[in-house]
């Protein structure tokens, strides 16, 4: 059974990736939020368009219908859990040591770079979604 809250479906999962980015461009806010949670994470989901990637982590992504109103529930969730939903609604986890992963890092640090936010120094990991159909 699945914890209350989490995503259940990869429609949810692009949606909230989705609002993480729409942040991006927002108020002063809502940069500052989606500053925090790039800079922070450590698992990313990879949504992505014919011209464009977006992140977000694991921890924001992985409950229903999250946004930046939820900060104070981020603060005192376990990334393990949503990882762990995650990997049950994607799949598996593309690693250090992946072919794919240099190339999703380096996209990774170039749309942090783009705004300005420096990441914290550490490997990551990443979901890349399938294409919507």
């Amino acid at each position: 059974m699945a914890e209350k809250g989490l995503v259940q479906n990869l429609r949810q999962v692009r949606k909230n990736v989705r609002t993480l980015h729409r942040y991006r461009s927002g108020s002063a806010a809502e940069k500052d939020f989606h500053g925090e949670r790039l800079k922070l994470g450590r698992n990313f989901v990879v949504d992505q368009t014919r011209s464009a990637r977006f992140f977000s982590p694991s921890k924001f992504t992985g409950y229903e219908g999250n946004d930046r109103t939820h900060l104070a529930k981020l603060n005192v969730r376990d990334g393990r859990v949503t990882d762990r939903c995650l990997d049950s609604l994607i799949g598996e986890r593309i690693r250090f040591g992946d072919g794919r992963y240099k190339r999703l890092e380096r996209e990774f640090q170039a749309y942090c770079q783009a705004v300005a936010i420096t990441p914290v120094r550490r490997q990551r990991t990443f979901w890349l979604l399938p294409p919507m159909s």
